[in-house]
């Protein structure tokens, strides 16, 4: 996993070690860790009873030919994913993260305007992702980070997101856009869980449905950027679900 992966404890308050609980999130293609600053910042201001360290690392560049279930794998390898942690993810860092869920023991699986595979993909979303590999990259790129389909991704969001939405795009290496959209696009769960699976999701998001999950929950006029645009909601509801799964196995 890239260098510059953040790892750190957003919050601790004289927390035994039983109650220490590591949050992996993935984030979404073309993106990077700097889409969870707001939520850090709102969760380190947080009051929350267990130790809590919140891991945002940058996704792996798919191999060639590489199929969802050996990224997944190589992935969670890369992390070093303990039985103890709770995986999870935005977009199609949540598909990834469900992916190692079918193959590792872990706590909990999160889904941030996520999905279990790419049977949630809207219609558009998955026929971008399935012939991207195919379009000229300079034109994929400024498709992309174009203001019209960055807000029609967003919804709800300030200038401020839709710059950082494309500095993260611009950043992105071709074959992590390439590979990863195809993967998005064709990726299948296999496997079934067998870990709690909660699910946060944007009630105007337009890429992805909600996920089928026991516990979803839908934001008001947040769209697919919902981790971006809206923050402290997505910091909410990472608390009050850590605390739920630790509260269970207690």
């Amino acid at each position: 996993m890239q260098k510059n992966a953040q790892d750190e404890n957003f919050n601790v308050q004289d927390a035994s070690s039983e109650n220490r609980v590591r949050l992996v999130l993935l984030p979404g293609l073309a993106a990077d860790e700097r889409m969870y600053v707001g939520v850090r910042e709102a969760l380190e201001k947080a009051p929350l009873d267990i130790s809590c360290e919140l891991v945002t690392p940058r996704l792996l560049v798919p191999n060639a030919g590489e199929n969802m279930e050996a990224y997944a794998h190589r992935t969670a390898q890369a992390l070093n994913v303990q039985e103890d942690d709770i995986i999870g993810g935005c977009s199609f860092g949540s598909m990834v993260a469900s992916a190692i869920a079918t193959q590792f023991a872990v706590r909990a699986l999160v889904l941030l305007s996520g999905a279990l595979d790419s049977s949630a993909l809207g219609r558009s979303a998955r026929f971008l992702n399935r012939f991207a590999p195919f379009i000229p990259f300079p034109l994929l790129q400024r498709v992309l980070a174009s203001d019209w389909f960055l807000r029609s991704i967003f919804g709800e969001a300030n200038p401020q997101d839709i710059n950082l939405g494309r500095a993260m795009l611009l950043d992105t290496p071709e074959q992590a856009i390439r590979r990863g959209g195809l993967l998005a696009a064709t990726c299948e769960q296999l496997n079934p869980l067998s870990v709690p699976v909660h699910a946060l999701h944007g009630a105007d998001d337009r890429v992805i449905c909600p996920p089928k999950a026991d516990h979803c929950k839908l934001v008001p006029h947040a769209g697919h950027g919902m981790v971006v645009s809206h923050p402290h909601e997505v910091a909410e509801f990472l608390l009050q679900t850590t605390q739920r799964i630790v509260e269970s196995e207690n």
